[in-house]
């Protein structure tokens, strides 16, 4: 997690008054929303790395991309190597975060009340795929297709 550039998101948002707020948990359903929409950006390019091996090499790199997207709205030039590792963590959590909630575990995002449904993205982002271990093996992702909107 990039708790400062987390924390900069909640001030740029909801002012500073956000401290004085008690935060709200996101749902994993909630969180799985909120990750959702980057298949947006692996659309157009999953050809060129959905078949590409994951290599923890460019976990520093996806770091860096993912904060420059929160607080940027822009990914700056992500190799496709740091797309994958990025690809590979939305993919996880997106399966781990309902999986941790139907086993009684407790909510990984809090933010605060007053923040615009606009800002979830960048907080989830930076909450769970920022420096995420994975939890489970990495998946061929050869066949994979994203999708635009959630199933289910």
């Amino acid at each position: 997690m990039n708790r400062d550039a987390l924390f900069a998101i909640f001030e740029k948002h909801c002012g500073a008054e956000w401290q004085q707020t008690e935060p709200v948990a996101l749902s994993a359903w909630e969180t799985v929303e909120a990750l959702w929409p980057l298949n947006e950006y692996f659309r157009p390019n999953y050809q060129a790395f959905r078949s590409l091996q994951y290599s923890s090499a460019f976990e520093g790199k996806a770091d860096e991309a993912l904060t420059s997207f929160a607080i940027n709205g822009a990914w700056g030039l992500v190799s496709v190597e740091t797309w994958r590792v990025i690809l590979e963590r939305q993919q996880q959590a997106i399966t781990a975060l309902p999986l941790h909630e139907i086993s009684g575990g407790k909510p990984w995002v809090f933010v605060p009340p007053t923040l615009p449904d606009t800002a979830l993205t960048a907080a989830a982002v930076l909450v769970v795929l920022h420096g995420m271990k994975l939890p489970f093996p990495v998946a061929d992702r050869a066949s994979y297709e994203p999708s635009l909107k959630p199933q289910g």
